[in-house]
């Protein structure tokens, strides 16, 4: 990786990033500005989350190398974390500013920042304004920032080169439905992407897009998916969870569904019990705001249902919701067989390799463009059921139930194909370090 830069691009292109400057500016002061007041006056957010957001913030001193990394939500500080253990064992004195775009970004972000000394602060990323970006730069005062994924902010990304500042991409990825967008202002972004000295693609498939959309070829590299290193080491049940799994009931854990999803499971699980009366569910919503109409969907349809926060102990239940993030994982390891959500709902699919690194059978729909790498592997292993329907649900999860031996053979392939594709962290740590010793 080089630290020099090349900012490129031509007439058109910066034309539309004096406009884009303008339009953002204007959506700061006369949108976003005005209901993040309203927000603070309804005490749901605070003064000093609007100063993160206009670039008003001021980074704690570095104490040695100065990482930025950018991680817009929960799942990316996933990713970020991942790097950055591998990163601190090598750079103990290492110095992270960590910025996320959304509420469960920053919570997770903080939550690692508990854990790993490295990170100095956890933040949010101010709006994409020039301005605002050029002087929050200023003030963190990075030897390299990292951005995790499809995080493309076009003031971000030319205000690093404006400052020396050397830009990667890490576990890159474009979604398939934006590519036309990016090409349409080819000129604009290959300006843009002009910025990144190294961008670690998540799978060929990917780096052929971001050549498309306009990065350079020399910067396009395969680095792998963090989605496997994430799933290793599987972490347990705990707590609560724990208690209400303890017996090791006939239980399906369904995760980060989406509605219509939770109805088409829950009917599922009512067909599946006419045989097998002892089949428990397990619901971890992708957004937890959503449990108690999933409880409330349960009982109508005479099912015992209670979200885990209220559940006592002891109490007997049909459906469990949970109703906190952090517990998805170690629900897997008591499954007998995963439905991983987003993929019957048209959302693109969820995470599936958690599940497969416990050694559980997976269950998807057929919506999976955004986990595509994964699920191939999964589905090439023959470690993964594809359904399309309420009918298909019920079929393939009163199928699998009710074959231990196919169950186990399933579980085996998933954990083999999720432990194959491991490597990435490794990968990008060092990409990164080279990039921050060369700073």
């Amino acid at each position: 990786m080089s630290a020099s830069v090349r900012t490129g691009g031509d007439a058109a292109g910066k034309a539309l990033f004096a406009a884009y400057g303008l339009l953002v500016s204007a959506a700061v002061w006369f949108v976003l500005v005005p209901f993040e007041l309203l927000r603070i006056l309804a005490r749901r957010s605070s003064w000093q989350t609007l100063r993160e957001r206009l670039g008003l913030w001021e980074a704690p001193p570095a104490r040695g190398c100065r990482l930025l990394m950018h991680a817009v939500s929960a799942g990316e500080v996933a990713a970020a974390g991942a790097v950055l253990r591998r990163l601190a064992a090598e750079e103990p004195a290492l110095s992270v500013v960590l910025t996320t775009g959304n509420r469960d970004g920053l919570a997770a972000a903080r939550r690692l920042a508990s854990r790993l000394p490295v990170i100095d602060a956890a933040a949010y990323l101010p709006w994409d304004r020039p301005r605002a970006v050029r002087r929050f730069l200023e003030s963190v005062r990075p030897d390299l920032a990292a951005v995790v994924e499809t995080e493309i902010w076009p003031a971000l990304f030319l205000a690093c080169p404006a400052l020396r500042i050397p830009l990667v991409i890490v576990n890159g990825r474009v979604l398939p439905g934006d590519v036309a967008r990016y090409h349409r202002a080819h000129g604009f972004f290959r300006r843009v992407l002009a910025s990144a000295q190294w961008i670690g693609a998540q799978n060929a498939a990917e780096a052929d897009r971001f050549l498309t959309i306009g990065a350079r070829p020399d910067t396009v590299h395969v680095s792998g998916s963090l989605k496997f290193d994430l799933a290793f080491p599987p972490p347990p049940a705990a707590g609560a969870l724990a208690r209400a799994l303890a017996g090791d009931p006939p239980v399906v854990v369904a995760g980060s569904t989406h509605a219509p999803e939770e109805s088409l499971l829950l009917r599922a699980l009512v067909d599946v019990r006419r045989e097998q009366p002892d089949t428990r569910l397990v619901v971890a919503p992708r957004h937890t705001r959503r449990a108690p109409a999933i409880v409330r969907l349960s009982r109508r349809l005479g099912l015992g249902a209670f979200p885990l926060s209220r559940l006592s102990p002891g109490a007997a239940w049909d459906v469990l919701v949970l109703d906190s993030i952090g517990l998805l994982a170690g629900a897997y390891g008591r499954a007998r067989v995963a439905f991983v959500g987003g993929s019957l709902a048209p959302v693109g699919g969820h995470n599936p390799l958690e599940a497969a690194a416990h050694g559980v059978p997976v269950v998807m729909g057929p919506h999976t463009e955004h986990v595509a790498d994964a699920v191939l592997r999964l589905s090439d292993a023959g470690a993964l059921a594809r359904v399309d329907g309420a009918g298909a649900l019920s079929e393939t999860l009163r199928a699998l139930l009710s074959d231990e031996t196919r169950r186990a053979d399933m579980g085996s392939r998933a954990r083999a194909a999720a432990e194959a594709g491991r490597g990435a962290a490794e990968a990008t740590a060092r990409a990164l370090l080279v990039g921050l010793r060369e700073a």
